[in-house]
């Protein structure tokens, strides 16, 4: 019972460090990020935008485009 328990976690573990470098390797995994300042954005709003921008590049490998929006109403 105990070598069939450490078996499956064993499989689990392995399947779970294996898994991320899969979905890396696979090409749809490349999403494009667009981060977008309101046209009329502060200094510390492009600052912010800014280290969003490098924390962004560190988590996923790519480095998202910094944009002015070009659009009027609410923005998330």
């Amino acid at each position: 019972m105990k070598t069939r328990v450490f078996a499956v976690l064993l499989v689990l573990l392995l399947l779970a460090c294996a898994f991320p470098f899969a979905a890396l390797a696979a090409p749809e995994a490349q999403i494009a990020i667009r981060l977008e300042l309101e046209p009329d954005a502060g200094e510390p709003e492009q600052a912010a935008a800014a280290v969003l921008q490098d924390y962004l590049e560190k988590v996923t490998g790519t480095r998202p485009t910094l944009t002015v929006a070009d659009i009027q109403g609410q923005m998330i």
